[in-house]
This record gives C-alpha cells, sequence and structure tokens, in this order.
C-alpha cells in the first residue's frame, strides 16, 4: 500500500468521522433557497428513436414511453440545512421489451453555517443506472446481450468551507469516496469494482475588483477490489483566473498538469496536460449561455481497458421567447484515448439536443425534444449515429 493511499484513506476516514460524531455540521458552497419545502414532480414522455441498438449498418428503430417523478424535501432549523431528493425514471419499448429498465438516484445533503463565513457540508448519493445495449460495457456488441447492464454507484463527501462571497480569501476542501460495481454479468464485470477516495481542495484570492487568483489541487487513489494492477494515484494540480464581473458574465480559466501513477507498476506511469474552462453569460433576462472545456484522467467504462484520457467540450445556450416559451440547445463534444494494455484506441463523440418548452402555468409544462448522438472510432463494427424525437409534459406539486 503506497504512502498516497495510506493518506487519502486516513484523511477521508477523519473527515467522515467528524461527520458521524458532530452535531453540528454542512454546508456546501451554492446558494439554497431558505425555509421548508416539499416539491414534487411528475413527467411523462413519449418518443421515437431510429437506432435504438446504436449499430453501424442496419439500425432498428423503436418507440418508448417514459414516467418520471421526482420528490425533494427540505427542511431548515435556525443554522442548519437537511435536503433529500429522489428522482426515478421507468422506461418501456415499443419493439424491445426486454430492455424496459428502472433507474433511481437518491441524495440527502446536510449543511451547518457556524458563521457568515465558516460552513462545514456533506452529502452523499446511491444510484442505480442501466446501461442501453450497444452502450458501455457492450459498446458495439448489443447482439451478444438479450438485455444491457445495471451498474450501482454511491458517493459520499465532507467539506468545510472558509470564506463568503465579500471574502479577500475563500478555502474550500473536502473528502469523500466514490464506489460502483456492476450488478449483471458478474463473472466478467466483477473486475472493474472499484471505491475511488479523494480530497480536493480549491483556493481564490482576491487580487482586484472581481478577479481571483485560482489553485486547485486533487489527489484521487482508486482501487479496484478485483483487478489490482488497476489501482492508481491520481494528482491534479491546476492554477489560473477567475472573473466574477456581475451577474451577467462569470468565467473561470485554470491551466495545469495531471498525473497517474499505477500501484502494480505493471503498467506505465502518465501524465497530461490539463485545463478548465467555464464561463456563464447572460446579457439579458431572456437569454443565457454557457460554455464548458476540459480534460481528466477516468477509469474505465470497458472490460480491458486500463484508462481513457477524456476531452469535454459543451455548450448550452437558453432563449426565453416569452413569459411562457423558452428553447434551449445542448451541443456537445467528448475525444477519448482509450488505453489498453498494449494498444490504444480513440473515439469521437458529438451530441446535440434542441428543446421548446411552454409553460402553461406555474404547475403545468409542455416540451417537444429533439437528440442527436453519434460515435466516430477507428475500432471497426463500433460507430453509430441516433436520432431521438419526443413530446412531454409534465405536473409540478
Amino acid at each position: 500500500m503506497g504512502f498516497g493511499r495510506i493518506l487519502i484513506q486516513s484523511s477521508c476516514f477523519i473527515l467522515v468521522t467528524l461527520f458521524i460524531s458532530s452535531p453540528t455540521l454542512a454546508y456546501e458552497e451554492f446558494v439554497a433557497e431558505g425555509g421548508n419545502i416539499l416539491r414534487g414532480e411528475v413527467a411523462l414522455e413519449y418518443g421515437y428513436i431510429d437506432n435504438f441498438l446504436f449499430e453501424d449498418i442496419q439500425s432498428k428503430e423503436t418507440t418508448y414511453l417514459t414516467l418520471k417523478p421526482s420528490v425533494f424535501v427540505q427542511t431548515q432549523f435556525d443554522r442548519s440545512l437537511l435536503q433529500l431528493s429522489f428522482n426515478t425514471s421507468h422506461y418501456k419499448y415499443q419493439q424491445f421489451s426486454t430492455d424496459d429498465h428502472s433507474n433511481y438516484t437518491f441524495t440527502p445533503k446536510y449543511h451547518y453555517k457556524f458563521d457568515d463565513n465558516k460552513s462545514l457540508y456533506f452529502s452523499g448519493s446511491i444510484s442505480e443506472q442501466y446501461e442501453l445495449r450497444g452502450t458501455g460495457l457492450s459498446k458495439g456488441q448489443a447482439h451478444t446481450l438479450t438485455f444491457g447492464d445495471e451498474k450501482q454507484s454511491q458517493t459520499a463527501k465532507v467539506g468545510y468551507l472558509y470564506g463568503s462571497k465579500e471574502s479577500v480569501a475563500k478555502l474550500n476542501i473536502e473528502s469523500g469516496l466514490n464506489a460502483s460495481r456492476y450488478n449483471t454479468r458478474r463473472e466478467q464485470t466483477r473486475i472493474l469494482d472499484n471505491t475511488e477516495y479523494f480530497i480536493n481542495s480549491n483556493f481564490d484570492y482576491l487580487l482586484s475588483g472581481n478577479s481571483y487568483l485560482s489553485a486547485d489541487f486533487q489527489f484521487k487513489q482508486s482501487d479496484f477490489t478485483h483487478n489490482e494492477q488497476l489501482d492508481k494515484f491520481t494528482i491534479i494540480a491546476l492554477l489560473g483566473m477567475k472573473w466574477r464581473s456581475s451577474q451577467i458574465t462569470q468565467f473561470q480559466a485554470l491551466l495545469g498538469y495531471q498525473e497517474a501513477e499505477f500501484d502494480e507498476g505493471t503498467l506505465a506511469k502518465t501524465s497530461t496536460f490539463n485545463w478548465r474552462l467555464d464561463m456563464n453569460w447572460q446579457p439579458t433576462d431572456y437569454t443565457q449561455l454557457q460554455l464548458y472545456s476540459g480534460r481528466d484522467i477516468e477509469t474505465p467504462n470497458q472490460l480491458a481497458v486500463s484508462y481513457r484520457v477524456v476531452d469535454k467540450h459543451n455548450l448550452l445556450v437558453r432563449s426565453k421567447m416569452t413569459d411562457f416559451f423558452a428553447v434551449s440547445a445542448d451541443i456537445g463534444m467528448k475525444q477519448e484515448d482509450i488505453i489498453f494494455a498494449h494498444h490504444q484506441d480513440s473515439e469521437d463523440y458529438f451530441y446535440s439536443t434542441v428543446t421548446a418548452n411552454y409553460q402553461r402555468n406555474e404547475w403545468l409544462s409542455f416540451l417537444i425534444r429533439y437528440t442527436y448522438k453519434q460515435l466516430d472510432t477507428n475500432v471497426i463494427g463500433v460507430s453509430s449515429d441516433r436520432h431521438g424525437i419526443s413530446v412531454a409534459f409534465s405536473v409540478s406539486m
């Protein structure tokens, strides 16, 4: 067991123990609506997909029906805030009934604010998600399965925040773990069972006006229960600037370095240039633009893969035409270098979603949505194009 693993696991244990034993905890770095809240929503969607199995040729189409209920509960006690959210979705496919499935995510959060610039927070999540055939582990091999894989994930973290929006200096440090495993095809998928322990820290210092010098450090130890050669220690160090000139414009640009070292030594140490660009621009009350670009070394999402170097770019544009009608466009690209033990593949993803939403009143809305997904790769038989269109309504309570 390396020093990095000992340090991270010990820190995670200490912080989580402090959270469990302390009656005064938790506040997360975001503006939360105060008070007691009980909110529910039910959405029903009907749609069409032209390439359900993500095939390169001989694509097969289907229609589907989706039911998505969700509930959010918030209770405030003086300086503390408790939030619980539960989201679930149920899918039924006309031509592929064996792929009917349900997903769920449960997320508790607890926040405690000691004073105006000192706070502590805890959050966690439990989720179970279904991977459609032709995606994830069965990418390019949809016909080898009669139904898709099911993946279960758990997350827990505790953190401390020093500073406020008006502070000259702000520090946020958090520690926790992410665990995941597949519940299906255990003989093959057990090698991907993993737990990731992490420590993240971010420091901002006001230089002038609304410009901040920002430093971000991340330490991660990934442990694979049944595949120790993939155990690795990862470091990310970023330095840059943040601008928060007004409510109209917020922008951050961080540049740095990422390194991953494998515990067993059977895989070579890897390092790469790293960046994170994030912009939120809202020139009017009716128009908003969000832009993101970043890189990361991620855990494998296929059998026999060692790791992935992933570049993500995303643009989201929202426009409110009237008080009741709005349109949005979400466009993204993802480039992946997929590293195997003795070779390397590359995959290029492109996706877009265009949505038109009509808010009939405060509790009823309708939408129509178009989606497009494309995968280009150097692996024969894996590339695919997929179009989809759907209509939906939702009721809020």
